[in-house]
């Protein structure tokens, strides 16, 4: 959908259709776009949302120039009950300083769905979410809203979580079944020559069926040469990947033994360290975070992910190595996952803006809210 609907000039209010009368000539449309007419705040908003549209680009440009520089304290105040929904789509696509006006934006009672699909894919400000995770009717009713919702990095995993149970409850079935064809998982198909041997991914067996004696040290072995076991598209970094060229990547190592994707997961590239950290094995996750060439960004983006696991969370927060990033411990304090026993600890070391977010967060365990607050009361003290 585009972001920028026209107003009709019959949707103005009266008190704007006065200021602006059917068929005003060109200097009254030129006032009134350059802010020159008085209005009250809604009007004007609606008004210069209206000349936007004007055939003349001598109205059009000043109107857009006017609508751009209105502050955003009046704009707050000129969404209205009777606010188009035309105009509130145009506020959702645009950033602001002011999270009020998209606040006021997802709770409207005229809003558009494609604006709330628009909000949830974009939402970063945590009251924001929260309203448009409390939309149960407007869930139900786009599958696409949860999507986006699910999609966004922003919202906590214990959100989308709970929406997508109440989706499946209230519907009784998946809300991906209720995806349009565009947004519906991608289910891969095989060329029609010769068929490919089933690309699912071999389980992976569980630590107990592993011997007893295993020990991940014994692959570790300078004797252990990746280049004569793995090809090099699965060892060597390259510059740029093909969607294509990773989906096949991908597929050879889902085909791979439990044992291979042990070994690629100590030795791999960047790619094959990507897919291989999503397992949900412990073991296959510890090899990944042995690999010698893992990058301290990658480590970053794993404390950021709120969906890595318990397991890969804790290994970070035990490495000296990784942890004396403050990128690693700034992101750990963040994750729902973090044991507070580190968290505890991390905090200390984070400066006075990064932990008044925290202290103020809803997006962070309560205990490490409360910790965070109790830091800044002791810092003040000293």
């Amino acid at each position: 959908m585009a972001d920028f609907v026209k107003l009709d000039y019959e949707e103005l209010s009266p008190e704007a259709r006065k200021a602006l009368p059917p068929g005003a000539d060109l200097p009254v449309r030129v006032a009134v776009a350059k802010g020159l007419v008085p209005l009250g705040t809604r009007d004007l908003l609606a008004t210069l949302f209206c000349l936007c549209a004007d055939e003349d680009p001598r109205v059009r440009k000043p109107a857009k120039r006017s609508l751009k520089e209105l502050p955003e304290s009046l704009v707050v105040v000129g969404v209205a009950t009777e606010t188009s929904p035309k105009i509130l789509h145009f506020l959702a696509t645009r950033r602001f300083d002011n999270h009020h006006i998209h606040e006021k934006v997802a709770l409207h009672a005229n809003v558009w769905d494609d604006t709330l699909v628009h909000l949830a894919a974009t939402a970063a400000h945590e009251r924001v979410i929260e309203i448009l995770g409390k939309n149960e009717t407007a869930i139900l009713r786009s599958p696409v809203f949860l999507h986006r919702l699910v999609e966004n990095t922003h919202v906590p995993r214990s959100l989308s979580d709970r929406l997508v149970r109440f989706y499946e409850t209230a519907k009784g079935h998946a809300y991906t079944r209720d995806l349009p064809g565009e947004l519906a998982p991608i289910e891969y198909e095989e060329p029609d020559a010769a068929p490919l041997p089933d690309v699912t991914p071999s389980p992976d067996l569980p630590e107990e069926h592993l011997h007893p004696h295993f020990r991940i040290e014994e692959i570790l072995s300078p004797a252990f040469d990746a280049k004569e076991i793995f090809a090099a598209d699965l060892i060597n970094d390259p510059e740029s990947i093909t969607p294509d060229v990773e989906l096949t990547l991908f597929q050879r190592i889902a085909r791979m033994t439990f044992v291979d994707r042990l070994l690629l997961a100590l030795k791999g590239n960047t790619e094959a360290r990507r897919f291989l950290i999503r397992s949900s094995n412990k073991t296959i996750q510890d090899c990944v975070l042995r690999n010698p060439r893992i990058s301290v960004q990658e480590v970053v983006e794993m404390a950021k992910e709120r969906s890595s696991s318990a397991n890969i969370i804790s290994t970070i927060c035990r490495s000296r190595d990784w942890t004396k990033h403050y990128e690693v411990v700034h992101s750990l304090c963040w994750h729902p996952k973090t044991p507070i026993r580190y968290a505890i600890r991390f905090l200390d070391r984070l400066i006075p803006k990064d932990l008044e977010k925290l202290g103020t967060s809803k997006m962070v365990p309560t205990a490490t809210a409360s910790q965070a607050r109790n830091l800044i009361r002791r810092r003040e003290m000293r």
